[in-house]
């Protein structure tokens, strides 16, 4: 019995942690060092022109995503890249320093021709955000 009580207990704490363990990125949250991809084709003038993106967290291998797709590097700058499918070729289309502020849900990106500001907001289980452009 008390070989039981003890597994039971173990397997309810294995059961919490892993439940309140969030995935990096998931939500939006800590967004420095991941991946997420869109289908949307960006470069300087479409993001400037852009009144708003949609991100999927990666969470597989880039060489194994199946569709052409434009990859979002959050690192100490944001690196936007093509990438495409069958040749697996990747080429950098924008690079910019960007300041994400999860309190109060914006992603601001410095560009050449000036700075955009969206706003988001996470659907589902945080495996996808919505970025709509601020008005000025």
């Amino acid at each position: 019995m008390k070989k039981k009580s003890i597994l039971l207990f173990l397997l309810s704490l294995s059961s919490l942690i892993s439940f309140s363990q969030i995935t990096k990125g998931r939500y939006f949250n800590e967004i420095n060092g991941t991946i997420w991809q869109s289908s949307q084709i960006i470069d300087q003038l479409t993001i400037s022109e852009s009144k708003g993106v949609g991100l999927i967290i990666v969470g597989i291998e880039i060489d194994s995503i199946t569709t052409n797709t434009t990859l979002w590097f959050f690192d100490d700058n944001l690196r936007i890249e093509s990438f495409n499918a069958v040749t697996k070729d990747r080429k950098t289309i924008l690079e910019c320093k960007y300041e994400h502020n999860k309190d109060t849900h914006t992603l601001k990106l410095f560009l050449v021709n000036g700075e955009i500001e969206f706003s988001y907001s996470t659907i589902s289980i945080g495996n996808y955000v919505g970025l709509t452009r601020k008005k000025k």
